[in-house]
């Protein structure tokens, strides 16, 4: 879908705005009606848990608009691919930056890992030579 309404001209930034403006009123209202405390408040939050709130929504609004910019570039699925598979490198930069565990070799084996998983399933079939014009752009 996001693919279509890209080549029909709607700009990847305005896809990615659509999404969160339909997607926020949702949340609230989903928030609103099954609460996971029904006595939660944003006041009763502590200062740092809003602005990890906010940090977070931030930077999925971030990751979202690159990936419809990625779109734009190299069509749904590799994007698509790269999004969901960075996810391992992100977590352990978290979980590292937050205490929850340290780095060290293990740790960097099973990111090597990954990316080398990742690389895998976006390497051209005919190998990386000389990209095609926009790729670079794109796996950006």
């Amino acid at each position: 879908m996001a693919q279509f309404l890209i080549d029909g001209g709607i700009a990847p930034q305005s896809l990615s705005l659509a999404r969160f403006a339909l997607g926020l009123p949702l949340l609230w209202w989903l928030h609103w009606r099954f609460p996971v405390k029904p006595d939660a408040r944003w006041a009763d939050l502590a200062g740092r848990e809003r602005f990890q709130m906010l940090a977070t929504g931030a930077a999925m609004a971030l990751n979202v608009s690159c990936w419809f910019a990625g779109i734009a570039y190299l069509g749904a699925a590799l994007p698509t691919v790269i999004s969901i598979c960075c996810a391992p490198v992100i977590v352990a930069l978290v979980s590292v930056l937050r205490g929850h565990e340290r780095f060290g070799a293990r740790l960097l084996a099973e990111l090597m890992l990954a990316l080398a998983g990742v690389l895998l399933l976006v390497m051209p079939a005919k190998g990386w030579g000389p990209l095609a014009p926009g790729r670079a752009a794109g796996l950006a």
